[in-house]
């Protein structure tokens, strides 16, 4: 009986693809706090040409038939910085005397936030789209999270290299605070990642976190220094300042001090960068312990 070799080739490589080590995926035990993250990385690292087939897809699937293309990326935070522009420095304002200051404070706080907001908005279904494969390939459902975090993170770039053309034209001269921004950009994807991570696992068994998502991040939103800065923070709430309160949130601080690099603002002090950079750490070990309890429970609840 004569078979066909082209197709015999391909199939391993398909499968490689998809499952590069099955040993990883297939182990049951439980991993610990440190291993998990260790273990879902390596997963997602080994299926980094797949990641990168579907990125690839997703982004020639949603341009097709649009006028605007890929700017439709973009689109959603201009306008939202017009119309935070508009509120805060002429309606608040009362027609603003720095209104370059107020414009470039309010674009670096959106740019940043639109990332944060997308990944944990479309991480809500970054799972439960994808369960006709999960049902019939061996994919672990942390490397859909990985599809959905490398797709904004490309959007990232472009938002940064609008972000540098504002600051070159309107912004504040640039200082050595600006060495320190990369730190603060590792700080804001490892949170994003943590927090996409927990609702992407989540939303497979508690539908109504679709729901629940766009609330908690538009109430994340006005707590964080995304359109305000930290001078804005001067109120008392009993005999509590606001700032000690707000600056509990590690999202917070994280924006507070990508201002801070890129503007100039106000320093926050440093217990409260202690207390977030601890905070980032252990969302993120809570993260994948989250995953990982419910990784054998996806696949049957979708």
């Amino acid at each position: 009986m004569s078979t066909n070799p082209s197709s015999q080739s391909s199939q391993p490589v398909f499968d490689e693809l998809i499952n590069p080590h099955r040993s990883v995926f297939a182990s049951g035990q439980r991993l610990g706090m440190l291993r998990a993250p260790m273990s879902h990385w390596s997963q997602i690292w080994n299926r980094r040409s797949l990641i990168s087939f579907i990125v690839s897809g997703n982004l020639r699937t949603k341009v097709i038939n649009t006028l605007l293309g890929r700017l439709w990326h973009l689109i959603p935070p201009v306008v939202q910085i017009a119309v935070y522009f508009v509120v805060v420095n002429y309606i608040f304002g009362g027609g603003g005397t720095r209104p370059k200051l107020v414009f470039v404070t309010i674009s670096v706080g959106i740019l940043h936030w639109s990332f944060l907001n997308l990944c944990v908005s479309n991480s809500t279904t970054a799972i439960t789209s994808n369960d006709s494969l999960l049902k019939q390939s061996p994919v672990p459902p942390v490397v859909f999270v990985g599809v959905l975090f490398r797709e904004q993170l490309q959007h990232l770039v472009i938002k940064m290299g609008i972000m540098a053309v504002i600051l070159l034209m309107w912004g504040p001269e640039l200082s050595w605070r600006l060495a320190l921004y990369p730190v603060w950009i590792g700080m804001l994807l490892l949170n994003t990642w943590s927090l996409g991570l927990i609702v992407a696992t989540l939303s497979v068994f508690f539908r109504d976190l679709e729901k629940a998502a766009g609330l908690f991040i538009l109430m994340m939103m006005y707590l964080c220094p995304v359109i305000y800065g930290v001078d804005f923070l001067t109120a008392n709430i009993g005999p509590v300042p606001l700032i000690d309160l707000i600056m509990l949130n590690p999202f917070a601080v994280n924006f507070a001090m990508i201002k801070w690099s890129l503007l100039g603002s106000d320093p926050i002090a440093m217990w409260q960068l202690g207390l977030a950079a601890c905070s980032s750490l252990g969302l993120f070990l809570f993260a994948h312990q989250v995953y990982e309890r419910c990784r054998a429970k996806i696949t049957k609840s979708i």
